[in-house]
């Protein structure tokens, strides 16, 4: 089917969230897929024509999956990751899996009425992003990951999702992190897959007051899949920080909607990419900070090199709502590009309804520099081992 109708039909075998089900799956046929209604601003960048047309199918999770596969995926995640949970075709995997005392996962169906909650939130983005709706029309049960109040993980934690054997299947996982109360942990999620899939994921992070959570996303997808995800990051208590960092390097299409909404006073929050691309890739990223309460900071720094005929593009807004006086926001998108056929667009935005705020944006593109090359050529090193030397130093920043 193609995608339309397999939203039509809905997921027959999905757990939990009735109702929120149902709504999402009215504003989908109200609103449509991006396309469908004529040309939106959001999605008239990329060509998602080829998306909305292709022949897909629904599988529930899980699934068989050879050994051999999952092990050779799971040498693509991070070698130094010891504790991790570990989803194998949406399914977690409990024998790969081992998490730190006080970190538990569960699935929102074991709880009563939590899939409702968990999914009330994602209400406000439904008109924007309708592949979130998507997700919650398509998805099967969210997965709970929760570090409990006061517990500080020194060691980084992986939510690692392996996807084996789905050629032409769409998945559509969602992952609900919770950082209580003054907890500490480092979360590195990583999405791998070896085939033509297309995966819609959505992944919930809600900080309570005094949380730290640095969390580390990997998009490492197969070169034929289609990777269209959303992030919610909720800080909702005073004093909380989020540091995180995405590294874009897989997927044919790549699309990523990131919002972060800072409800409480001296919330810090910072959103670093790095993409490196080439071949036909094309990497979408849409970043909005918004900042409702006085005194928060936020920080976006997103390099991105090209090469060949890849094609990215980098829309980043902050908003600054009327209350939240004192705001601090920094926001670049500094671009390389080493090919004459790449193509880059780079919108940053600032919306400020505040008057005592200090906000800055800048975007910048360009080759690498000739004489620092003919410099260090000079010097002995060859054209290749310069050019990677200061595409290190330009990238070095952001890692």
């Amino acid at each position: 089917m193609i995608l339309s109708e397999l939203l039509e039909a809905g997921n027959p075998e999905g757990r939990g969230y009735p109702v929120a089900r149902a709504r999402a799956a009215q504003i989908l046929r109200e609103r449509g897929l991006p396309g469908t209604h004529g040309v939106e601003e959001r999605y008239r960048q990329i060509d998602l024509r080829a998306v909305l047309q292709a022949d897909w199918q629904l599988r529930g999770e899980g699934g068989e999956v050879g050994a051999e596969g999952v092990e050779t995926l799971l040498e693509q995640a991070p070698p130094s990751v010891r504790w991790r949970l570990v989803t194998i075709n949406g399914l977690v995997a409990p024998e790969l899996t081992e998490l730190p005392e006080g970190v538990t996962w569960r699935r929102a169906s074991e709880c009563a009425d939590q899939g409702e909650e968990l999914t009330a939130p994602l209400e406000s983005l439904y008109q924007d992003n309708p592949f979130v709706a998507a997700n919650v029309v398509l998805g099967d049960d969210a997965i709970e990951l929760t570090a409990a109040g006061g517990v500080r993980i020194d060691e980084p934690v992986g939510l690692i999702h392996l996807r084996v054997g789905l050629e032409g299947v769409v998945a559509a996982p969602r992952v609900c992190v919770s950082v209580e109360s003054g907890a500490v942990l480092t979360l590195v999620e990583c999405w791998i897959s070896d085939g033509a899939s297309l995966v819609l994921p959505v992944t919930q992070i809600d900080l309570d007051e005094g949380a730290h959570l640095r969390l580390l996303r990997l998009q490492n997808e197969a070169g034929q899949a289609t990777h269209i995800a959303a992030t919610l990051l909720r800080a909702c208590g005073e004093g909380t920080t989020f540091e995180g960092l995405a590294l874009d390097f897989g997927a044919a299409l790549h699309r990523h909607d990131v919002v972060a909404e800072l409800d409480g006073s001296e919330e810090r929050i910072t959103w670093n990419g790095l993409a490196l691309i080439g071949g036909e890739q094309v990497n979408d990223i849409h970043a909005r900070m918004e900042h409702r309460a006085p005194g928060s900071e936020s920080n976006q720094l997103y390099k991105i090199v090209l090469d060949d005929r890849a094609h990215a593009i980098f829309s980043g807004r902050v908003v600054v709502q009327q209350a939240a006086q004192q705001t601090n926001a920094f926001q670049a998108s500094p671009a390389v590009l080493l090919s004459d056929d790449a193509w880059l667009q780079t919108n940053p935005e600032l919306e400020i309804y505040a008057d005592d705020v200090r906000c800055t944006h800048g975007a910048t593109c360009g080759e690498l520099d000739e004489q620092a090359l003919f410099y260090l050529r000079a010097r002995g090193l060859g054209r290749q081992s310069a050019e990677a030397l200061l595409l290190y130093g330009f990238v070095q920043e952001v890692l």
